[in-house]
């Protein structure tokens, strides 16, 4: 079992499955050499995350706080897969780059 924190990923056909939220998750990161190598994951979201994982939305970037990977087999179709079952998550928050917030000032302070 492997655990997982603090990993970036967009979410991809979210689908209530009953028990837990079935999901694609994509993952990214930069190479050395200035390219990027990107994964697809098959995730499922269980436990007190459930709930929030209902409002996700294709295309909705999420940071996994707690996570492990579980290889899941098939005893009909004789076949394995990885599977990112989440524990918890935190949406990760849409600010535009353009947006500079005013500093905000005492009434005292300001000279008129």
């Amino acid at each position: 079992m492997l655990n997982i924190t603090k990993s970036y990923a967009t979410v991809w056909q979210p689908e209530n499955k009953g028990k837990y939220i079935s999901a694609r998750l994509s993952t990214g990161h930069k190479n050395q050499d200035g390219t990027w190598t990107n994964s697809s994951w098959y995730a499922r979201f269980v436990g007190r995350c459930k709930q929030n994982a209902a409002l996700l939305k294709e295309r909705d970037r999420i940071v996994i706080t707690n996570a492990i990977i579980e290889n899941v087999y098939d005893k009909e179709q004789k076949k394995s897969w990885l599977t990112l079952v989440i524990f918890d998550f935190d949406a990760e928050q849409k600010t535009s780059n353009n947006f500079v917030p005013m500093p905000q000032y005492d009434e005292d302070e300001l000279p008129f």
